[in-house]
């Protein structure tokens, strides 16, 4: 209960010592809870991990890479209804932006749901990389290759630094046999 209180607390202060800062500010100070999210998985502490990983979230709302290391470690019980939750919720407080589409569409479990939050996604922006992530995603699942690639370079066109997308594409062409 004691560790609850303590971390609870911390969001608390992070979250008002971040307000005011500009995107790349929040981006910066999120950066050393992601790292030390994923020292904690190296070292097996997987629910260390889930707290850094919030709280990155936290500090950025809108990091997306920080949300989907949140939500990865999360959903490894299950993606769970308090999960849900938490993301529907921030879709309906920020029903306007398209990452948050992408974010709660992740989690849903029926491929045409996710399909519907990705291009609504794209409705509110038709550059959003991670709506083409996650069209390319879903259509690796479906052994559409050839449309995965296509969505998986448009994410990398519009977003050429993330390291996710070109991870996703090489194993597209792997599977293709390419």
């Amino acid at each position: 209960m004691r560790k609850l209180i303590l971390f609870i607390l911390t969001s608390i202060l992070l979250f008002v010592a971040c307000t005011g800062q500009s995107e790349k500010e929040k981006r910066e100070n999120a950066a050393p809870y992601i790292r030390a999210g994923w020292e904690a998985i190296e070292e097996g502490k997987l629910q260390e991990a889930k707290e850094k990983f919030y709280q990155a979230t936290v500090i950025c709302p809108n990091c997306v890479n920080a949300h989907i290391d949140y939500q990865d470690i999360a959903s490894l019980e299950g993606v769970t209804d308090s999960l849900l939750d938490r993301y529907n919720k921030l879709l309906d407080k920020n029903e306007n932006k398209a990452e948050f589409h992408f974010l709660y569409g992740r989690l849903l479990a029926s491929p045409s749901d996710q399909r519907r939050e990705y291009k609504r996604a794209l409705e509110l922006d038709s550059n959003n990389s991670w709506a083409y992530y996650g069209l390319g995603y879903l259509a690796f699942d479906r052994q559409n290759f050839d449309e995965a690639i296509d969505n998986f370079k448009k994410a990398i066109e519009l977003q050429p630094d993330n390291a996710r997308f070109y991870s996703n594409l090489g194993a597209t062409y792997f599977y293709k046999g390419l």
